[in-house]
């Protein structure tokens, strides 16, 4: 495997842990209709809490990453997930 090949393995790991941790915290939800696209829950207590569980499982040795790595990877999918989901609303305007 070529190691550009392992590095975008390696980061697409940390972003579906990312999400995972951020669903967990209830700082995003994925939408009822369109798999695979979240939206955030606007919740800041929510986004302290994906930040502390991601913390946690460094130190529970649950992960095995760099902390800032996970922290920037969390950060991104929490800015990157909408208040609405785009595909539904495109439905809803047809």
């Amino acid at each position: 495997m070529s190691q550009i090949k392992r590095i975008l393995e390696n980061e697409e790991a940390l972003r579906t842990e990312a999400i995972e941790i951020a669903v967990l915290a209830g700082a995003i939800k994925e939408c009822d209709v369109d798999s695979g696209t979240y939206l955030s829950c606007g919740d800041d207590d929510a986004d302290r809490r994906a930040y502390a569980i991601g913390t946690a499982k460094i130190k529970n040795k649950e992960l095995d990453c760099d902390r800032a790595k996970l922290m920037d990877a969390i950060k991104s999918v929490i800015d990157e997930a909408g208040e609405e989901c785009y595909s539904c609303e495109k439905r809803r305007r047809s």
